[in-house]
Parts: C-alpha cells; sequence; structure tokens
C-alpha cells in the first residue's frame, strides 16, 4: 500500500495552513487581552475622575445656596 506523496504535501501543507493561522490568532488574542487591561485601566481612571467632579460639583453647589440663603436673608433684612 503507497500513500500518494502529492496527497501527503497537500495534508502537510494545510496542517502547516491550520498551525500558522493558531499562531496568529493567539497572538491576535493576546493583542486584544492587552487592550482590554488598556481600556479597563483607562476606564477606571475616568470613572475616579468622574466621582472626584462630582463632589466638586456637590461642593459648589452647597456654596451657592448658601451664599444664595445670604443674599435673600439681606433681602428680608430690609
Amino acid at each position: 500500500m503507497m500513500v500518494d506523496e502529492g496527497k501527503f504535501d497537500q495534508l502537510e501543507a494545510k496542517i502547516k495552513e491550520v498551525v500558522d493561522s493558531y499562531v496568529q490568532l493567539r497572538q491576535k488574542a493576546g493583542e486584544m487581552e492587552e487592550l482590554i487591561r488598556v481600556r479597563d485601566q483607562e476606564l477606571s481612571e475616568a470613572q475616579a475622575v468622574i466621582q472626584s467632579l462630582k463632589g466638586e460639583r456637590e461642593a459648589v453647589r452647597v456654596k451657592v445656596e448658601s451664599l444664595l440663603d445670604r443674599l435673600e436673608g439681606l433681602d428680608d433684612s430690609r
């Protein structure tokens, strides 16, 4: 029983293609995982900034309300 060398070469070429594709996909997956890690870090930083800005906004709101109350008090004392 002889193995047709042409078919064997085709099989070998297909296996090489599959292995090469697998290596490329693994590399791409690694790149994507790194990108996700970077984006997650950026998202965390942005959320921290947003929380900080919300706190500042609330502090400004309280001060403005206090100043408005004082101004209203001036009008009432006339």
